[in-house]
């Protein structure tokens, strides 16, 4: 009879350590999700509004100069005489 109840004793021991160890890994998983998803959700909101503050200060110098300059040259090609045309 003791050794009855000593197998039973450790299946249901096993038993509980199976599903102790399921409920860890679920716990894990849903753990990490949710980690996932704050974090994705602040990184968003912190590049956007990153991205709103650059917006709102205007295109780099380097890019407003180098298109001046680019809109100046075609203006002067524009303003140009026409080639003389080869008769």
């Amino acid at each position: 009879m003791q050794s009855f109840v000593q197998n039973l004793s450790r299946a249901s021991c096993r038993a509980s350590c199976r599903a102790l160890a399921e409920l860890r890994a679920e716990l894990r998983a849903e753990l990490r999700a949710e980690l996932r998803a704050e974090l994705r959700a602040e990184l968003r909101a912190e590049l956007r509004a990153e991205l709103h503050a650059k917006l709102r200060v205007g295109p780099p110098q380097s890019f407003v100069q180098s298109l001046r300059r680019a809109l100046c040259r075609a203006s002067a090609e524009l303003c140009a005489e026409p080639p003389q045309s080869f008769v």
